[in-house]
């Protein structure tokens, strides 16, 4: 029997992890705020920039599903030309059969 897998405890564990790193980087924060440096790294300018970045590439992909909906669109209008023009150039090709085959079953006058 396989163990089973508790999602609380990965959630938990997950949790844990993430919240080591935001204190790893408030600590590195206050270390530079400290020596002069910069007071703009930490948890709130890191998540606003993951916020930021996650916008941006929502923004990308919407962009992305836009010109592949622009080009099915493209590839089933080249498609139903390819059609029409297959049924056209069939229709011509058949239409000498369709002549002999007119004047062959015309009834003869007696």
């Amino acid at each position: 029997m396989a163990p089973s897998i508790n999602p609380g405890k990965i959630f938990m564990k997950t949790q844990d992890i993430v919240n080591k790193a935001l204190l790893g980087l408030d600590q590195v924060g206050y270390r530079l705020d400290d020596l002069g440096i910069t007071d703009k790294v930490n948890r709130h300018t890191a998540l606003a920039f993951v916020m930021a970045e996650q916008h941006h590439l929502r923004g990308e992909m919407d962009s992305l599903n836009a010109k592949i909906d622009q080009q099915k669109a493209r590839v089933e209008r080249i498609k139903k030309q390819a059609e029409a023009l297959a049924t056209a150039g069939f229709e011509l090709a058949s239409y000498p059969l369709k002549v002999a085959q007119n004047i062959i079953n015309k009834p003869k006058a007696s």
